[in-house]
C-alpha cells in the first residue's frame, strides 16, 4: 500500500525545536520504519531532518532554518512577536505540506492518508474525500470545553476517521468517529532493562500543573528519597510561574536534583538508574509515553 504519513509540523525539525519535548515526532518515525520493513511504500511528510527509512517529502526549510519574522507585527512588543512567529510559522508548515500531500493524492501517488499530527488535513479531507484517518494524541474535549478552540475545530470534523491511541482517551463530550485504538509502542533496543536500579526517584517531562511533578517533589521530600529531574528549558515545556512557585525553591542539587533536556540513549540511562518514576497526574492523560518508557528500563 502506498501511504502518505503526515507529520507536517517544524516541531519535527532538530533545528527548529532544539531541545523541546515534542511527542508525536518518535512515535510516527517508528510508525513509518515499522511499515516500510512490512512492504508499503511510505512517503513521510514532514521535515527534511527526520531520521527514517521512509521517503520524506519536506517542508519549506525556509520556515524552519531561517525562523523569518511576521512584519505586520514588527510594532509589537518582543513577546508578542516570539509567539505570534511560533504559531503563523507551524501554521503555514503545515498547510505547504498538507497541500503538497493532498496534491500527490489526487495525482494518484497515494492510496491514504495517515494525518498523524496536524489539523490542516480535515479541510483537504472534506474537500478531496480522499481516505483519511487521523491518530489522536490529545484528550478529546471535556465536560465544560464548548468555548475551546480544541472542541470548536474537532466539532466539525466528528465524522471523519479517528483512530485513538487509548480506550480511555475516546471519553469526551464529543462523538467521535472512532474506527480503533492503538497503542503506542517502543524501539526496545533503545531501551536498557534494569534489575539493581540506585536508590532514587525520576520526573520526567514538562513542568506544568497537569502533569503534578511538585507532588513528585514533596513525595521525595517526605519519604526521604532524592529525586532527579529531567526536563526541557523551553517555555513551551513549562509553566514559567509554576515552575519558580512550586519546584525552583525545593531544587537544591542533592535532594532534589535538576537536569536538563535528554536525547535517545541519555534518556535509557537515566531511566534505568532509577527506583522509580512518579508522575501523580492530574489530567486525563491519553496514553502517557513516559510511563511505558520507564516500564521497559524496569
Amino acid at each position: 500500500m502506498r501511504i502518505g504519513l503526515l507529520l507536517p509540523s517544524p516541531l519535527a525539525s532538530k533545528n527548529y525545536a532544539k531541545n523541546r519535548i515534542f511527542a508525536p515526532k518518535y512515535p510516527a518515525q517508528n510508525l513509518a520504519d515499522g511499515l516500510v520493513d512490512k512492504g508499503h511504500e511510505v512517503v513521510f511528510y514532514t521535515t527534511h531532518d527526520v531520521e527514517t527509512k521512509a521517503k520524506i517529502v519536506p517542508g519549506d526549510k525556509n520556515l524552519v532554518e531561517k525562523n523569518p519574522e511576521y512584519y505586520k507585527f514588527r510594532f509589537r512588543t518582543e513577546e508578542e512577536k516570539k509567539y505570534a512567529n511560533i504559531e503563523i510559522i507551524k501554521r503555514d508548515f503545515e498547510y505547504d505540506l498538507t497541500a503538497r500531500c493532498y496534491k500527490d493524492c489526487l495525482d494518484g501517488k497515494i492510496d491514504i492518508v495517515h494525518s498523524y499530527h496536524d489539523f490542516g488535513a480535515h479541510y483537504f479531507n472534506e474537500i478531496t474525500n480522499f481516505p483519511t484517518v487521523y491518530t489522536l494524541h490529545d484528550p478529546v474535549p471535556q465536560s465544560n470545553s464548548e468555548n475551546t478552540i480544541e472542541y470548536l475545530r474537532l466539532s466539525k470534523f466528528t465524522h471523519h476517521n479517528y483512530v485513538s491511541i487509548s480506550n480511555s482517551q475516546r471519553k469526551g463530550i464529543l462523538d467521535l468517529n472512532f474506527i480503533a485504538t492503538v497503542y503506542h509502542g517502543l524501539r526496545l533496543e533503545d531501551y536498557e532493562f534494569n534489575n539493581s536500579p540506585q536508590n532514587h526517584l525520576i520526573y520526567f517531562g514538562r513542568l506544568i500543573e497537569d502533569k503534578g511533578p511538585e507532588t513528585a517533589v514533596q513525595l521525595a521530600l517526605e519519604v526521604g528519597i532524592p529525586l532527579h529531574m529531567a526536563t526541557s528549558a523551553s517555555e513551551a515545556n513549562r509553566d514559567i510561574k509554576f515552575y519558580e512557585e512550586k519546584i525552583k525553591p525545593y531544587v537544591d542539587g542533592k535532594k532534589i536534583i535538576m537536569l536538563g533536556y535528554l536525547l535517545e540513549k541519555e534518556k535509557s540511562d537515566f531511566i534505568k538508574k532509577a527506583k522509580a518514576y512518579i508522575l501523580p497526574l492530574r489530567w486525563e492523560e491519553p496514553f502517557g509515553l513516559t510511563i511505558i518508557e520507564a516500564m521497559a528500563c524496569g
